[in-house]
C-alpha cells in the first residue's frame, strides 16, 4: 500500500530492498490553482463524478451540475487550489 512508500525514507529503503542503486528520493509540495471551468469540466468527465454523473437522466445530471458550480463558486479562489504532497524517486538496477 501507499503507506510504504509515502516518504523518502521509506521509498527509497523499499527501492534498496529490491536490489536497486543509486536512489534518490525527495519530497516536493504540489500545488494547482484551477480555474472554475477546467475544474467542472474535470469533474464531470473523470473517475467517480463522472461515473455517478452518467447514472442520472440528463434533466437531472443538469441540475446537479448547476448545483455542484454553484457550490464551487461560494467557495471563492481558495476553494479552487489543491495542495498536496508528492513523493519523486529515481534509481536504476545494478550493472
Amino acid at each position: 500500500g501507499r503507506d510504504k512508500i509515502d516518504s523518502p525514507e521509506k521509498i527509497s529503503a523499499a527501492l534498496e530492498g529490491a536490489g536497486f542503486i543509486d536512489v534518490h528520493a525527495e519530497s516536493l509540495e504540489w500545488f494547482l490553482r484551477w480555474d472554475l471551468h477546467d475544474f467542472l469540466l474535470w469533474r464531470v468527465r473523470m473517475g467517480p463524478s463522472r461515473r455517478r454523473l452518467d447514472q442520472l437522466r440528463e434533466s437531472t445530471r443538469e441540475e446537479v451540475v448547476a448545483k455542484a458550480r454553484a457550490k464551487v463558486v461560494a467557495l471563492g479562489g481558495a476553494g479552487l487550489v489543491h495542495r498536496d504532497e508528492v513523493v519523486l524517486a529515481s534509481a536504476r538496477t545494478p550493472g
